[in-house]
């Protein structure tokens, strides 16, 4: 019973993970869907702005909001590992 306890912290851990990543995805398909942008083609700038692909975008990147946008997008796995370690601390 107690080995099956211990695993309560690290099965909580990957699954707000997968929350938060998730989440990412589908905020990042939101915005550049308000950006005008067709549905698969925002699927797959999230997915190269996220793991770093650089297979180049599908649309231009013409905005000052839009890149802030990117740049928001690219960060956030960063800010949720900070989250993540300040919760370990």
């Amino acid at each position: 019973p107690s080995g099956m306890l211990s695993l309560g912290r690290p099965i909580r851990r990957v699954v707000t993970g997968l929350v938060f990543f998730a989440a990412t995805c589908a905020a990042g398909v939101v915005g550049y869907r308000v950006a005008g942008w067709s549905a698969m083609d925002a699927l797959y700038m999230v997915i190269i702005t996220i793991f770093g692909v650089a297979y180049g975008e599908v649309n231009a990147v013409d905005s000052a909001a839009l890149r802030g946008f990117e740049r928001a997008l690219q960060l956030q796995p960063g800010f949720v590992r900070a989250l993540d370690n300040a919760a370990l601390s």
